[in-house]
């Protein structure tokens, strides 16, 4: 039997590791996002309308240290990712560890 794994993605997206200094602002062509990301705490207003309702939202996420924001399109503007992202550096590293694993049991 072979070991496998799942194919790494490589897509590459653009985003910022997180600090106590850390200071971003945003807000989309439309004026329907705006993002605000300071001390470690990122604040999303999104705001809909249609022509039987208005719906504002205001998000707010706690970031710790080292974490990543993911800037996704000009629509959405920045995203805390749920999964784990890390640089290309890393990711090597980490294929690195498994390159031995590629064995036949």
């Amino acid at each position: 039997m072979k070991n496998f794994i799942l194919i790494p993605n490589c897509e590459i997206y653009k985003g910022y590791v997180v600090d106590d200094s850390t200071i971003l602002n945003y807000e989309n062509k439309d004026k329907t996002i705006k993002q605000e990301l300071k001390n470690l705490e990122f604040i999303q207003t999104e705001k809909k309308e249609t022509d039987k309702y208005i719906t504002e939202t205001k998000t707010t996420i706690h970031l710790k240290k080292g974490m990543v924001v993911l800037f996704e399109n000009e629509d959405r503007g920045y995203v805390v990712p749920v999964d784990r992202y890390v640089s290309i550096k890393e990711a090597r590293q980490e294929l690195e560890y498994i390159k031995d694993l590629d064995t036949e049991a």
